[in-house]
């Protein structure tokens, strides 16, 4: 009976520590810097990338965009980029009622 109490007892102590151990892990990842939003997404978009950004549909998207409901994407060449910001305007003149 003393070899079984001995191990019900190192293991009660075992699980003590493994305790601490997560409460200290878990205060950690609550002090953990948060980042800012922005700076995880991308400033500049392709054009499929800002369809999916928007929720639209490629060719509903390229509409918008000849109509002057979205800005004009800067030009790399051949390359469309489309500014986060100006897909955020977009999207903010939805919630107003504007576009």
């Amino acid at each position: 009976m003393t070899a079984e109490y001995n191990r019900t007892l190192e293991r009660y102590f075992q699980l003590q520590v493994e305790q601490q151990e997560l409460m200290l892990k878990l205060a950690g990842m609550d002090s953990a810097p948060k980042q800012n939003e922005n700076e995880e997404k991308p400033r500049g978009y392709s054009l499929k990338d800002a369809c999916d950004y928007v929720g639209l549909p490629k060719s509903t998207f390229c509409n918008r965009v000849q109509r002057g409901q979205i800005a004009q994407p800067l030009r790399d060449g051949k390359k469309a980029i489309y500014l986060r910001e100006d897909l955020d305007s977009y999207l903010d003149s939805l919630k107003k009622g504007t576009k």
